[in-house]
């Protein structure tokens, strides 16, 4: 049934209206929420409420922003589909409609949207931007049509979550709910009139002293009189310089020394500093924050036999072992959309735990996510959306151009967070296939090397020693739960992950990272026998068991644990699997009675440290014990 609205003839006109003297009057925020800020651009931050409809079985290519109803409102960012665990969400498209300020005579514009999906097509003033299939997680961006000074623009987004391989080109599967709608912040810039403005910088520390490179594309390249000119602050130490455009269509980079020579703060996990960066180039100021840190890999001499070398990750020329969780961006009442104060609670659990490191399962990160890493000391694996990737998926011209658009958007917006430390891309892919090594993984790996060549590149490789990809690797990352889905007990983990270490340190001059292990454990179980799958006692065990090795293995370089909270299954599980029988009145929400005939109990993965509603189970202070009371000793 088609179920597709209009408005026609006076009734659009009043819609319209409304539209200009509701929505558009408001005072829309005038600072982006993330990193970098751009304090000589005039910012609208479209958080707030926007018009808002909804159909199924709309054709979208027919779609006309003239005609389409948006009779509600919303809030963005928001999620359109979002439902308790176990109950799908609505699936179709949505039409948010929302006024941008008018512009000052003679400026320019562009839009961002940090996440939008899955599929997005926008309009202003009824001209379409364009569309958007790379992924509902990575940032893209729009120029904006010139318009007449003065005047309010109308921007219109249709958003779709029909997994369709034309739209939804990059969605192949993955164990958690994809969530739709604009789900992070709009921002509109308003850009000074000037031949040249910014549109990035890049900075790339190159040595320990502090010297780093400084990369700048610019958009409306010319070559002005007005050279770009950078000022660093060195942690109180203000250096300035300007120098002239050495590249072609708008791009060029310096190499600046820290100055006094060797007296930079480095950013670590035990002090993040972060140093400030401002380009101005004629009347376009770019501010941006960085960290000097170098993230490598060194061979070290062990006594494992019949191991007596192994690769290991450094930071700032230091072993380290990296430890943390699994992490996806999902909350109960927001679902993709978390807000920052949902981001301070993870982050305030995340560094409770001990955990040093997070792998942002399983696609681009928010950039507020990762500011706050910066911040805070933890390091971060931030992967494109692909998991379940097939062989035909690679084999496909149109799903591999969609995967590297979306990592050229991943790298390029988080490029100057230090805190990540490794880029990675199709979780448990067709890595025994040498064909899809060859067409997809090494193609990934080295267009996403060639854009940053200072991070590591990896992926999580559920075929391990079977995987024939992994000689395009940085890291060797491997996903497995012995003692959940094998056979036997919490007794089997440590020799089953000290072969897989073993066959590494063999086999390759590479890091062994533990992408994913642990075990599931249901809230409401928390007094159940340990031998008892499900049980708050047997996922304790099983993830002590792991994380017991990782901690002690010299061979182990990182661990991250599926994962830090429960989340919310698939499609096919939700569906499948319904709902628990929740207690009534009870908040947070409780399962009086829950069954684990289904492999998602609940409609939930049930691995988490903590449940969905963040509340810890008992394997939260097991892990924390062991996390808390490990040095990095070799």
């Amino acid at each position: 049934k088609l179920q597709f609205l209009y408005f026609i003839g006076k009734t659009r006109m009043r819609v319209l209206l409304w539209s200009l003297l509701v929505l558009g009057v408001q005072g829309w925020p005038s600072e982006a929420p993330f990193w970098p800020k751009y304090p000589t651009r005039k910012l609208q931050v479209l958080d707030g409420q926007w018009e808002f409809g909804f159909a199924e079985n709309v054709d979208i290519a027919s779609v006309d922003p003239s005609m389409a109803l948006t009779p509600n409102t919303t809030t963005v960012p928001s999620v359109f589909d979002n439902a308790m665990p176990g109950i799908p969400g609505r699936r179709g498209t949505a039409f948010y409609r929302t006024t941008i300020n008018a512009f000052a005579s003679g400026s320019r514009g562009m839009i961002s949207f940090a996440a939008c999906g899955f599929y997005c097509k926008v309009w202003v003033d009824g001209v379409l931007l364009g569309d958007h299939r790379s992924g509902g997680y990575s940032m893209f961006w729009f120029d904006l049509p010139q318009g007449t000074p003065g005047t309010p623009k109308e921007l219109f987004v249709l958003s779709d979550n029909r997994f369709n391989v034309s739209t939804a080109t990059v969605y192949t599967g993955g164990d958690f709910w994809h969530f739709a709608g604009i789900s992070r912040s709009v921002v509109v810039h308003e850009i000074p009139s000037t031949p040249t403005s910014l549109m990035r910088v890049d900075v790339t520390p190159t040595d320990l002293s502090g010297t780093i490179k400084m990369k700048f594309v610019a958009t409306r390249f010319s070559a002005v009189s007005s050279k770009p000119c950078f000022t660093l602050d060195w942690g109180g130490k203000v250096d300035s310089v300007c120098v002239a455009f050495n590249g072609t269509e708008g791009t060029t980079t310096v190499d600046m020394p820290c100055k006094p020579t060797g007296t930079c703060k480095l950013w670590s996990f035990d002090s993040p500093y972060l140093h400030m960066l401002n380009i101005t180039i004629g009347a376009d100021t770019i501010s941006t924050r960085f960290g000097i840190r170098i993230i490598s890999t060194k061979t070290v001499q062990v006594n494992d036999p019949p191991v007596t070398e192994v690769t290991r990750i450094t930071i700032n020329g230091e072993v380290v072992k990296l430890k943390g969780y699994n992490r996806h961006t999902m909350y109960p009442d927001t679902g993709l959309a978390v807000t920052l104060d949902e981001h301070k609670q993870d982050m305030q659990l995340i560094k409770e735990i001990g955990a040093n490191m997070v792998r942002g399962a399983h696609y681009p990160q928010d950039q507020r996510w990762l500011d706050l890493c910066d911040e805070n000391g933890i390091g971060m694996w931030v992967e494109c959306l692909g998991p379940g990737v097939s062989a035909s998926d690679i084999q496909s011209k149109d799903f591999m151009g969609q995967q590297l658009k979306q990592a050229r958007e991943m790298v390029e917006a988080s490029f100057n967070n230090p805190s990540v430390l490794m880029w990675g891309f199709f979780n448990e892919g067709p890595t025994t296939d040498q064909t899809s090594c060859v067409d997809g993984y090494k193609v990934m790996a080295d267009s996403i090397r060639a854009r940053d060549p200072s991070r590591l590149v990896t992926w999580a490789d559920d075929h391990t020693s079977s995987s024939l990809c992994l000689p395009y690797a940085d890291v060797v990352s491997f996903n497995n739960y012995p003692a959940w889905y094998g056979s036997g007990g919490p007794e089997t983990c440590a020799p089953y992950w000290d072969g897989k270490a073993k066959w590494v340190a063999q086999n390759f001059d590479k890091p062994f990272m533990i992408s994913e292990t642990g075990a599931g454990g249901i809230y409401e179980w928390p007094n159940n026998a340990s031998t008892v799958k499900w049980g708050q006692g047997y996922q304790s065990a099983v993830v002590s068991a792991d994380v017991t090795f990782a901690l002690n293995s010299d061979l182990v370089s990182s661990l991250t644990l599926w994962q830090f909270m429960d989340i919310k299954a698939n499609v096919q599980d939700t569906i499948k699997c319904g709902q628990c029988d929740y207690l009534p009145g009870v908040t947070p929400p409780t399962c009086g009675y829950i069954t684990d005939a289904c492999n998602r109990p609940g409609g939930e993965n049930h691995k988490g440290a903590v449940d969905f509603w963040r509340r810890k189970k008992q394997v939260f202070s097991v892990v924390q014990k062991l996390y808390t009371s490990h040095t990095d000793e070799i």
